[in-house]
């Protein structure tokens, strides 16, 4: 895995890159608050090896959201601006939080197809947030909400944040089944 530095108007932030056969399409990997892409490699690795479109975890799902066209709001009068990006054609949210897009219509120009995963043992993004967007798009997006029982919000990392515990009694077979369909579902774009 390659560490490339990036430069924007905030600063500097570094970024994992990791290379897949010519011709695969392109994974955005967006990570959560704190989140480092080392902490998720099982599902890295499999997408490396098969190619995906956008992936998110947590707050870095909401961004995919908005980068697919979402509106994202703070509050009242306090939309986050995010560009939209076109080359998007699949979204796979992993504990997505979705409070950000509860104003009218801030979902609307969301047009491609959405896997939300959530464990139901997440006390920070319960299922019921990714069962709100599938609801709240139903009219023209089909999102396929996956639930894994027993899971938390971190059981998607292989290395969890400190001070965790994880739920999961086979949290490494999850992690396999839940990456193996994830590689599926953007593979078929």
């Amino acid at each position: 895995m390659l560490t490339q530095t990036l430069q924007d108007r905030g600063g500097s932030f570094d970024i994992s890159v990791r290379k897949a056969a010519t011709g695969s399409p392109v994974v955005l990997f967006s990570v959560g608050s704190g989140g480092q892409p080392e902490r998720l490699s099982t599902l890295l690795d499999a997408l490396t090896a098969s190619g995906a479109i956008g992936v998110g975890h947590s707050i870095g799902a909401a961004t995919l959201v908005a980068m697919a066209g979402g509106q994202m709001w703070l509050g009242p009068g306090r939309r986050v601006s995010i560009a939209q990006d076109s080359r998007l054609a699949r979204l796979a949210l992993l504990a997505p939080p979705t409070g950000f897009f509860q104003a009218p219509a801030a979902l609307d120009a969301v047009r491609i197809p959405v896997l939300a995963w959530v464990g139901s043992a997440d006390s920070i993004t319960p299922p019921a947030q990714a069962e709100w967007l599938a609801r709240a798009m139903h009219d023209w997006n089909v999102v396929d909400v996956r639930i894994t029982e027993g899971a938390g919000h971190f059981s998607f990392m292989d290395v969890p944040p400190p001070h965790t515990t994880e739920p999961l009694p086979d949290k490494q077979a999850f992690m396999q089944a839940y990456s193996s369909d994830i590689c599926k579902f953007v593979g078929a774009a």
